[in-house]
């Protein structure tokens, strides 16, 4: 859904910063519609080694910049792009506040993300599989955060929300670089 609204927006840009970028399906996409390079961040090496691979199948290879680790710590290393993107990222990350300032001084013109609907079922959801995976061990944990409370942010950051989409369990929102 992320990737079809950025195709639709023109004059989009160059160059994508694909923060958790996992297999790559959304620089892929974009690539194929006309960008010139892309910068994959992910912490996962498995996700990176799959997403190279894709590279090399498609033709992308010499146009995507690969780089493991967490984005707050490669962030002060990685030039800004024109389109940055946060595809099923902040919700997988307990501190936004600090995630979204490093990926919005990143983004040139646009800074496009998905993260859980703030709504009861959604909530539930997350909260019991949060559960689940405490019960068996793992750390990793999904977070539902304020979508008031990331939007006031991102305005002090400059800039303007211009696409809210939804589906029925995530936020779909494109953010520009106030003129």
């Amino acid at each position: 859904h992320l990737v079809r609204i950025l195709r639709q927006r023109s004059g989009a840009g160059r160059i994508v910063l694909d923060i958790g970028g996992g297999v790559g399906v959304i620089h892929h996409e974009l690539l194929k519609a006309g960008f010139e390079r892309a910068v994959h961040v992910d912490r996962s090496q498995a996700y990176i080694d799959v997403a190279r691979r894709e590279a090399s199948l498609i033709g992308h290879a010499d146009r995507v910049r690969f780089i493991h680790g967490d984005f707050r710590a490669v962030a002060d290393s990685l030039e800004p792009a024109d389109v940055v993107t946060l595809d099923r990222v902040v919700c997988c990350d307990a501190d936004y506040a600090t995630l979204l300032p490093l990926a919005a001084e990143r983004a040139r013109q646009v800074l496009a993300m998905t993260f859980p609907r703030d709504r009861w079922l959604v909530r539930w959801f997350v909260s019991l599989s949060n559960v689940w995976r405490r019960a068996r061990g793992g750390a990793f944990r999904v977070y539902v955060h304020s979508p008031t409370a990331m939007a006031a942010l991102l305005k002090r950051l400059g800039l303007q929300r211009v696409l809210t989409d939804a589906t029925f369990v995530w936020n779909i929102e494109v953010w520009e670089r106030a003129r």
